[in-house]
Protein backbone atom coordinates (compact mmCIF):
# COMPACT_ATOMS: atom_id res chain seq x y z
CA UNK A 1 0.00 0.00 0.00
CA UNK A 2 3.01 2.30 -0.02
CA UNK A 3 3.69 2.27 -3.75
CA UNK A 4 2.57 5.20 -5.92
CA UNK A 5 -0.33 4.73 -8.33
CA UNK A 6 1.56 6.48 -11.15
CA UNK A 7 4.81 8.40 -11.78
CA UNK A 8 2.74 10.98 -13.67
CA UNK A 9 2.87 13.95 -11.26
CA UNK A 10 6.62 14.41 -10.94
CA UNK A 11 7.19 13.70 -14.65
CA UNK A 12 4.76 16.49 -15.54
CA UNK A 13 6.59 18.75 -13.10
CA UNK A 14 9.78 18.06 -15.06
CA UNK A 15 7.99 18.99 -18.30
CA UNK A 16 7.03 22.34 -16.81
CA UNK A 17 10.68 22.88 -15.83
CA UNK A 18 11.74 22.50 -19.47
CA UNK A 19 12.68 18.82 -19.87
CA UNK A 20 11.32 17.52 -23.18
CA UNK A 21 11.97 13.77 -23.43
CA UNK A 22 11.47 11.98 -20.13
CA UNK A 23 10.38 8.54 -18.99
CA UNK A 24 10.29 6.34 -15.93
CA UNK A 25 9.81 2.62 -15.38
CA UNK A 26 8.39 2.15 -11.91
CA UNK A 27 6.64 -0.38 -9.70
CA UNK A 28 3.14 0.96 -9.04
CA UNK A 29 0.06 -0.13 -7.14
CA UNK A 30 -3.64 -0.26 -8.02
CA UNK A 31 -5.97 -1.90 -5.54
CA UNK A 32 -9.25 -1.85 -7.47
CA UNK A 33 -8.55 -4.30 -10.31
CA UNK A 34 -7.74 -7.66 -8.70
CA UNK A 35 -8.71 -10.39 -11.19
CA UNK A 36 -7.05 -13.37 -12.85
CA UNK A 37 -5.51 -10.93 -15.35
CA UNK A 38 -4.70 -8.00 -13.06
CA UNK A 39 -2.36 -7.77 -10.12
CA UNK A 40 -2.37 -4.96 -7.58
CA UNK A 41 1.38 -4.37 -8.02
CA UNK A 42 2.94 -4.10 -11.48
CA UNK A 43 5.58 -2.33 -13.58
CA UNK A 44 4.55 0.77 -15.52
CA UNK A 45 6.41 2.80 -18.10
CA UNK A 46 5.28 6.37 -18.49
CA UNK A 47 6.93 8.74 -20.93
CA UNK A 48 6.45 12.20 -22.27
CA UNK A 49 7.93 13.72 -25.39
CA UNK A 50 7.16 17.41 -25.63
CA UNK A 51 6.26 18.87 -29.02
CA UNK A 52 6.03 15.39 -30.61
CA UNK A 53 3.35 14.26 -32.99
CA UNK A 54 1.78 10.81 -32.94
CA UNK A 55 4.29 9.43 -35.47
CA UNK A 56 7.22 10.26 -33.16
CA UNK A 57 5.47 8.73 -30.16
CA UNK A 58 4.79 5.54 -32.15
CA UNK A 59 8.48 5.51 -33.13
CA UNK A 60 9.41 5.75 -29.42
CA UNK A 61 7.15 2.83 -28.56
CA UNK A 62 8.45 0.68 -31.42
CA UNK A 63 12.04 1.36 -30.36
CA UNK A 64 11.25 0.46 -26.77
CA UNK A 65 9.56 -2.80 -27.81
CA UNK A 66 12.48 -3.70 -30.13
CA UNK A 67 14.89 -3.29 -27.21
CA UNK A 68 12.81 -5.59 -25.01
CA UNK A 69 13.14 -8.54 -27.36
Amino acid sequence: LYLPTSPELHLKQLLVQGFHDIFEIKTVFRNEELTENHEAEFQMIEWYRAFANLDLIIEDLEGYLRNLS
